[in-house]
C-alpha cells in the first residue's frame, strides 16, 4: 500500500470564484459576506474547488483527520497522502468520473481511499464505472481506477440516502448557532442533493440507476 486518499463529502470542499479567486464557500467569514447566493447553479458564477475544508466554526473534522494521517501515520502530502477536493453541488456521476481520472494520475501504486459522506458516491462510481459518463456503456471489465485502490474506508456514506437531503431542500442549511447558511432556493439548484434523497436511491449506491429510472419515467406517455 503506497498511501491514502481523502474524498470529502457534501459541503466538504472549499469553492472559490473562477473569475477573481475570492472564497465563496469554506469559512465562517464567507458566511457573512453575502456571497452564498453565488453557490446557486443558476447564478452564472463559475466556481472551482480549492482544497478540502479545514475548519468551519467548531467543526474541524477533515483537519483532525489530516493531522492524524500525516502526523501520526507518517504520510507525506503530495507523495503518499492526497486529497480530492470537488464541487459538491453537481452530479455525483460526473464527479465520480473525474475522481477516476484523478486516481489514474497519482504516483504508481495502490492507495487506501477514505471517503466521507457523499464522497462515497464518487468512490463507488470510480470503482464501478471508472471514467464512463451517465450515457456511456458499462465497462466490460473493472475500470483502471479500481486497480489503484488497495483498501476502502466508507465513513458515514449515505448509501441508502439521507433524510438530511430532504430537510435541506425544505429548510436550507445553517451553521448551527451562527444562524447563517445556504437558503433552500439555492440548494434546490444542486443536482447532487436530489441524488441523496432516499427514495431516489431506493437502497442502491448507484447514481446511474437513479438517473435511468428518472429518464424512463420522463419518457412514459402521460
Amino acid at each position: 500500500m503506497l498511501g491514502a486518499v481523502l474524498v470529502p463529502g457534501y459541503l466538504g470542499s472549499r469553492l472559490v470564484s473562477a473569475r477573481d479567486g475570492r472564497l465563496v464557500w469554506g469559512s465562517v467569514p464567507a458566511l457573512y459576506r453575502r456571497r452564498l447566493d453565488l453557490l446557486s447553479l443558476s447564478s452564472g458564477e463559475p466556481l472551482a474547488p480549492a482544497g478540502v475544508l479545514r475548519r468551519m466554526a467548531w467543526n474541524d473534522f477533515y483537519g483532525r483527520l489530516r493531522r492524524t494521517l500525516v502526523g501520526r501515520c507518517g504520510l507525506v502530502p503530495g507523495r503518499t497522502y492526497f486529497e480530492y477536493a470537488h464541487d459538491w453541488r453537481i452530479c455525483h456521476a460526473g464527479q465520480g468520473a473525474r475522481f477516476a481520472r484523478f486516481l489514474a494520475s497519482l504516483p504508481e501504486g495502490r492507495y487506501a481511499v477514505i471517503a466521507h459522506s457523499t464522497g462515497g458516491y464518487l468512490l463507488d462510481w470510480a470503482l464501478r464505472y471508472g471514467e464512463a459518463g451517465l450515457e456511456g456503456p458499462d465497462p466490460a471489465a473493472p475500470p483502471p481506477a479500481a486497480a489503484r485502490v488497495g483498501a476502502v474506508v466508507y465513513a458515514g456514506c449515505p448509501f441508502l440516502g439521507t433524510a438530511a437531503a430532504s430537510r435541506d431542500l425544505v429548510r436550507g442549511w445553517t451553521a448551527g448557532i451562527l444562524d447563517r447558511g445556504i437558503p433552500p432556493a439555492t440548494i434546490r439548484t444542486f443536482p447532487s442533493i436530489y441524488q441523496a434523497i432516499p427514495e431516489l436511491l431506493a437502497g442502491r449506491a448507484e447514481v446511474r440507476a437513479a438517473s435511468a429510472r428518472r429518464r424512463q419515467s420522463a419518457s412514459r406517455p402521460a
